[in-house]
């Protein structure tokens, strides 16, 4: 009876360890297969939303050229030029070359017409209309081509999709006139498309959402299981699938009639890795050789006891056995509890990364987000809190063999138990390996600013590697907790989670932005000259009260603003005739502490470093009023002329290189970058008030070539000049 008893408690065993084996690689796989296909479907998003950026980037740039071309005075003579006109084609065809310099570096091939019928201008020579139609790709019976030069509205900008080739045809009109100018601009899809994704075999599509078939004309038939796409999606993203295939579509925010359509296979989606293999065959077999194990083990010691019992009773007098006390150890056997608290806890780590990517790309309303918060475990948040955006540089010498993943988890614990967390919550999230978002329960900036240096310190002195950080504004409830994660991830919008970049969506947050012109920081440094010390520093204060009191901004805006205000102090010391290094140096208790976003703070610390500089800039004699200031002050009076180097030296009767190093010196930058700074910042105000056409506002600040200005505005703002008149700074969420 024994050996039987123990025979069943052994089977029983047997089965409940290959059931629960069977049960977790069931839920491991499922997981994988799950989590695989929304990181790859997470990766088609971003990679689509980085694509249809660029590409709507060099459509703009397209249309801004074309607006350039419409407002010359040589090109809308062409608008009542006679077909044998060839005199002035060739001045319109000299145009286009000055101002476009090549078609093929900018991308796309140019012609300019009249109409239908018309002779073509273009950047490969003069076109009879249907020749030059023929030339670039366009049929005679294209539907859409026909209905655009036939149409009778006055202004249009239409995309077509033909083959290989993308088209944007645009009607222009000049202020008065009543014949219009047609643009035909054509890209090669190949060229337009970027770098597919590495590990993910799809293919991007352009779809005319106004064709006649509804497609895409270029014989991509297998985009027909996803039309006809709908251009309400939430977020800007649609997603559609067929059996075999999942499509993610998004509309072009230049042109409202394309959308880039990308098409993968369902099995790129979801499929299991080789190194997920080879774990879960290690799991497999380490879960059976475990079960084994504990199903001898558990067996025997499990029937030790109820065999003690049952010999009790088999051995014993029955009459004077104490029944009570044998069910008792019987059911104290089968009083038994598991803990489940930890692996409840690694579970919600990995919803979490989810849940912090999902807000970055904007996924969530205020509403999911109070919603979702309490579930995951993260309900310190809903007080406020604050984001510090840890960057750590380089690798140490133990951490050399590490791959990135065992590097990413290793810095990462070392964050979570290395930084005291007594009476706040603290929340590690992982951007990639070097790069760590920290979400604190706390509003209160000196304890956090203490943790992260103490944080600093050990990865120096421990690990021998070097760190910064970005701190955000606090948030004050979870109503915030979205835009100002986005706004403090924004200034490190180099950060990936994966191989291709993150979109950061901040077109989500309408933040307020500081109010700082540029007419106030010369009022500024006017007084300092004047000696008006009273009264730089009750501007001065209104500054700072006006942005760090009255205004709440967000974590890009302080950043700015900080920026902002430490050049002003670099140019008023520079007045002064001080080396700003000695300032500084004298200041660095303050100047450390700026790295604080809290605005009251700021304002603090601000006032007190621009009374310490008007008292350096007052302990200078008015007669040592330097060259330096001068040149300066001439340069800023001047700056519209076709001022140069050589223009200055001779106004000064100075050398150029040693004008040269003299201005680098007293600026921080080359003569040639002050000065389109300078204009720069003019034309800003000038776009702001939006009087000016693009065109007047580059000839305002003493530009004549306007493709000169766009590409000069570009390089110091980031976008078009266009762009920042219609959006202003953010040019519209580009990111």
């Amino acid at each position: 009876m024994k050996n039987t008893i123990y025979k069943k408690i052994f089977y029983s065993f047997s089965v409940i360890i290959i059931l629960y084996t069977a049960l977790i690689l069931f839920v491991f796989i499922s997981k994988e297969l799950s989590r695989q296909k929304y990181e790859s479907s997470v990766e088609v998003e971003f990679y689509l939303e980085r694509e249809a950026a660029r590409i709507d980037s060099q459509i703009e740039t397209a249309i801004d050229s074309t607006q350039m071309l419409a407002e010359n005075d040589v090109i809308q003579r062409l608008s009542y030029a006679k077909k044998t006109d060839y005199a002035l084609y060739s001045e319109v065809f000299d145009q286009m070359k000055e101002n476009l310099f090549s078609g093929y570096q900018l991308g796309y091939n140019l012609g300019i017409t009249q109409g239908a019928g018309e002779m073509v201008i273009g950047l490969n020579g003069y076109f009879a209309f249907d020749d030059y139609l023929s030339f670039i790709g366009i049929t005679k019976d294209n539907q859409e081509a026909e209905d655009f030069f036939s149409s009778n509205d006055r202004y249009q900008t239409r995309i077509i999709s033909v083959n290989q080739n993308l088209y944007l045809l645009r009607k222009s009109y000049r202020i008065g006139d009543q014949s219009p100018l047609y643009f035909i601009v054509n890209w090669d899809k190949n060229r337009l498309r970027g770098q597919e994704i590495s590990n993910i075999d799809g293919k991007l599509y352009f779809h005319d959402s106004l064709a006649a078939d509804g497609q895409d004309t270029g014989g991509a038939d297998n985009t027909a299981p996803f039309l006809p796409l709908d251009s309400t999606v939430k977020n800007g993203i649609g997603h559609g699938q067929t059996k075999n295939e999942a499509g993610f579509w998004k509309y072009s925010a230049i042109v409202p009639t394309l959308a880039y359509l990308y098409i993968v296979p369902q099995s790129a989606l979801g499929y299991i890795p080789t190194d997920s293999i080879i774990l879960i065959l290690t799991v497999l077999f380490g879960l059976l050789l475990l079960g084994s194990l504990l199903t001898i083990y558990f067996s025997r010691t499990n029937y030790r006891p109820y065999r003690k019992i049952i010999t009790e009773i088999q051995s014993g007098d029955m009459d004077t056995a104490d029944i009570e006390e044998i069910i008792k150890k019987i059911e104290d056997l089968k009083n038994s509890k598991a803990d489940f608290g930890r692996f409840q806890e690694a579970n919600l780590e990995d919803i979490r990364e989810v849940f912090f990517k999902n807000v970055l790309v904007g996924k969530y309303t205020p509403v999911e987000i109070k919603r979702i918060v309490p579930i995951i475990g993260l309900e310190p948040l809903e007080q406020g809190g604050l984001i510090v955006i840890l960057t750590i540089k380089g690798r140490s010498a133990d951490e050399e063999n590490l791959g990135d993943r065992e590097l990413l988890k290793a810095r990462q614990r070392i964050i979570e138990y290395s930084t005291d967390t007594k009476n706040i919550h603290l929340y590690v999230q992982p951007i990639d390996s070097s790069k760590f978002a920290l979400t604190y329960s706390s509003k209160n900036q000196d304890i956090v600013l203490g943790r992260i240096e103490k944080l600093r310190n050990l990865l120096a002195n421990d690990l021998h590697v070097s760190s910064q950080f970005v701190l955000s504004v606090p948030f004050e409830s979870l109503n915030e907790f979205a835009s100002t994660f986005r706004d403090v991830f924004s200034l490190n919008s180099e950060s990936i989670f994966k191989t291709e970049q993150i979109i950061v969506n901040r077109s989500l947050d309408k933040g307020v932005n500081y109010v700082y012109s540029v007419e106030a920081e010369q009022r500024l440094v006017h007084l300092v000259k004047s000696r008006k010390i009273e009264e730089a520093t009750a501007l001065i204060e209104g500054i700072l009260r006006t942005n760090c009191v009255e205004k709440r901004l967000g974590t890009q805006a302080v950043e700015d603003l900080k920026q902002a205000l430490v050049n002003t102090l670099k140019r008023i010391i520079q007045i002064a005739g001080a080396d700003y290094s000695d300032f500084y140096f004298n200041n660095q208790d303050i100047f450390d502490r700026l790295v604080s976003t809290d605005t009251k703070v700021l304002y603090r610390l601000f006032l007190s470093l621009f009374q310490e500089s008007f008292s350096v800039a007052g302990k200078v004699p008015e007669e040592s009023h330097d060259v330096m200031d001068r040149v300066l002050e001439y340069i800023d009076g001047n700056y519209k002329e076709d001022l140069s180097l050589s223009d200055l030296a001779d106004q000064f009767r100075l050398t150029e290189s040693y004008l040269s190093r003299m201005v680098k010196e007293g600026t921080g930058i080359t003569f040639k970058n002050y000065l389109n700074q300078l204009k720069v910042n003019h034309a800003k105000q000038l776009l702001e008030e939006g009087k000016l056409m693009v065109s007047e506002v580059a000839e305002a600040v003493g530009v004549k070539n306007v493709n000169t200005f766009i590409r000069m505005f570009k390089q110091y703002e980031g976008v078009t000049p266009g762009r920042y008149q219609t959006y202003g700074k953010d040019g519209g969420g580009k990111t």
